[in-house]
């Protein structure tokens, strides 16, 4: 018997203080009074972030349930919000109708959002001939630009043969490749340098094409010089470096 009268004691004045504490809103949603409210919200609670959202945010420990109600006690709106007054949403929140059907979703969340710019190196490895043979390897990084278009950075050591000796040099290379179908390359070393195009299979293999000038003489070096023609591969575990096979029109 007590225990049932403390459950009771409990609920009755948690009852009490979120009447207390709701917050009542017009049509225009500016706070007003109960009685001519059209929306309400529950007390904001706080809990922590990583419970909420499933992942932490640097700097952020909790933030606030927010639930908003029609006046006929349907769910208005439901999410979370780094502050009590719902001014600055996280996550995802969702929008309802009085039917109780989805009005609008959106999902405000800053750790899934799709990075531009990836530091992760990508290896590649690269074959030029312009009578003279050169082989090439690095790493790149890629930036994402409009739709599946991409901009990639490689940096890395190249090998050219000339009679009995082996040469090496550090080279560059800036391909815009895009949506994984045809790329335009810039290339160069402190020995050459060489626009290119081509055609691209998904972004994992370059076919190009293109013309090398040389920077240095090309008597005692094995210099790319002239029409030049080249493939490169590029191997990553990141599915959005690569781009996706479309059948049909």
């Amino acid at each position: 018997m007590k225990l049932f009268f403390t459950l009771f004691c409990i609920f009755f004045f948690s009852m009490v203080y979120c009447q207390k504490d709701t917050i009542y809103f017009n049509h225009n949603w500016n706070i007003c009074t109960k009685d001519v409210a059209e929306f309400y919200r529950l007390p904001p609670i706080k809990i922590k972030t990583k419970t909420a959202l499933g992942y932490s945010i640097k700097g952020l420990d909790s933030v606030y349930v927010i639930q908003d109600y029609f006046k006929s006690n349907i769910l208005q709106m439901k999410g979370f919000s780094y502050d009590k007054d719902a001014k600055h949403l996280v996550g995802e929140v969702f929008w309802y109708k009085e039917d109780k059907t989805l009005l609008n979703y959106e999902n405000r969340n800053p750790q899934k959002k799709s990075k531009n710019i990836s530091i992760e190196p990508i290896l590649y490895l690269e074959y030029l001939n312009s009578i003279r043979n050169q082989f090439s390897g690095g790493v790149e990084i890629y930036l994402s630009c409009k739709h599946d278009d991409k901009l990639f950075l490689g940096l890395g050591y190249s090998i050219e043969s000339y009679g009995n000796k082996i040469f090496n040099s550090p080279n560059f290379h800036l391909s815009f490749n895009s949506n994984g179908n045809w790329f335009l390359k810039l290339e160069g070393s402190n020995k050459y340098i060489s626009p290119q195009i081509g055609l691209s299979f998904l972004n994992f293999m370059d076919f190009g094409v293109g013309y090398s000038i040389p920077t240095i003489s090309s008597n005692n070096y094995p210099v790319l010089n002239g029409f030049t023609a080249g493939i490169l591969i590029r191997l990553t575990r990141k599915k959005k470096v690569y781009g996706t096979l479309k059948i049909g029109w």
